[in-house]
């Protein structure tokens, strides 16, 4: 079964609203727990792996500055920079200082981090579906009637 789509936006890798504020469960426990081996075998965690998939998904090819990332993932700036460090030290993006304005900076994905992407992203989509299977069409519709609503308003709109 297909994951459901939001009228307007890309399909999958998308994450659910609540998703990005979310803790992830103890490892071992928990959908983060389970679902997450693929993810430590590759010593990441969530939080490194929905910063690299919101470059991998809505980066340009020149990067995107911290507070576009921080907005896209829905995390605050400090969260951000920490991450970035991570990800940064392990090879997986590069921040470089914009050539149009000195004082601030783009971050991209390197090739090995972009292989890492996908290297994970079928696994990750195979279980997101494997999960959504669970639920009958009519709830589908629900939860994508329900998750656009919470996504308009964290988006400032109505999400009517």
């Amino acid at each position: 079964m297909p994951a459901p789509r939001l009228a307007g936006r890309p399909a999958r890798p998308e994450r659910p609203a609540h998703a990005a504020r979310a803790a992830p469960d103890p490892p071992g426990r928990g959908p983060a727990g389970r679902g997450g081996r693929p993810l430590h075998a590759e010593g990441l965690n969530a939080a490194g792996w929905d910063l690299l998939l919101t470059l991998y998904r809505s980066a340009p090819p020149e990067g995107l500055s911290p507070g576009q990332l921080s907005e896209l993932s829905a995390v605050s700036g400090p969260s951000t920079t920490n991450r970035v460090a991570r990800l940064q030290a392990r090879g997986l993006v590069t921040r470089r200082t914009d050539d149009r304005d000195r004082r601030s900076a783009r971050i991209t994905l390197t090739p090995a981090g972009r292989a890492a992407v996908d290297r994970l992203l079928p696994g990750h989509l195979h279980r997101e579906t494997r999960a959504l299977a669970a639920l009958t069409p009519a709830e589908l519709d629900t939860l994508d009637r329900l998750a656009a609503r919470l996504l308009g308003a964290l988006e400032g709109g109505s999400g009517q």
